[in-house]
């Protein structure tokens, strides 16, 4: 039953994953938690978003490295400081101040007029450097840093392959550190190790079918659904946090 509720779970949160180049992990670590325990669920599904990367073979054309260019180059010292932060910091206030930030903006979007949301030619050195240290810390803290960096491309509006595959080079590298920070920690077991071959190709057909979905959608939908997913994200962080606080 574990093995079968594991493989259902990244089969879903990885389609999303695949679709909208975030938000699987903000779905897949709360309920893959109450199946295998939050360690255990963390570093599995840490693993899978680290090797969505090889998504990037097909879309790296879509990448805007103009854009995030600094945000790279800031990504290693966020998830430093997130990760050694998560030892000192109880991960509850993290993930309140995430919630309510991406409320904020969520509700600071949907508000704009149309004629607002035009494009704009680069993030400021600055948002850049900002989105890298932030993005990066709340990766390195908690494994969900996706929605952060989110919503700092999201005020670019990028045409949607853009976004997404600009989405997932910006956390292909954050988790590549995130992963090399976990080695020496003996955070992966050989649980996780079995249920990460078993849940392999169930991952590998979400990558397939979510690499094609956005060919279905227009700019309008794509860009409804990434308010539903922040507006999600929210939700389930400060649901985890009063868990949190209950247990």
């Amino acid at each position: 039953m574990t093995i079968a509720l594991t493989i259902i779970i990244v089969f879903l949160a990885s389609l999303i994953e695949a679709s909208f180049g975030f938000g699987g992990g903000l779905i897949a670590i709360p309920l893959l938690s109450l199946v295998l325990g939050i360690k255990d669920s963390i570093a599995l599904f840490l693993v899978f978003q680290f090797l969505k990367g090889v998504l990037l073979f097909w879309g790296w054309r879509h990448i805007a490295f103009k854009h995030v260019y600094l945000v790279v180059l800031c990504l290693p010292m966020g998830v430093w400081i997130g990760y050694k932060t998560l030892l000192a910091v109880n991960a509850v206030w993290i993930e309140i101040a995430l919630a309510v930030y991406l409320i904020l903006f969520v509700v600071s979007q949907v508000m704009k007029k149309s004629e607002q949301l035009t494009p704009v030619k680069k993030l400021s050195p600055f948002a850049q450097i900002t989105s890298g240290l932030g993005g990066g810390m709340v990766q390195g803290a908690i494994g969900t840093g996706g929605p952060f960096l989110v919503t700092h491309l999201k005020t670019l509006n990028l045409e949607k392959d853009v976004f997404r595959f600009t989405v997932i080079f910006l956390l292909f590298a954050a988790n590549a550190l995130r992963v090399l920070f976990s080695v020496d920690d003996q955070f992966f077991s050989e649980r996780v190790i079995n249920l990460l071959i078993y849940s392999m190709p169930a991952y590998l057909a979400a990558l397939s079918i979510g690499y094609k979905i956005p060919r279905f959608l227009s700019e309008k939908q794509f860009n409804m659904i990434i308010h539903v997913l922040l507006s999600l994200s929210a939700l389930l962080l400060l649901g985890k946090a009063v868990m949190s606080w209950a247990s």
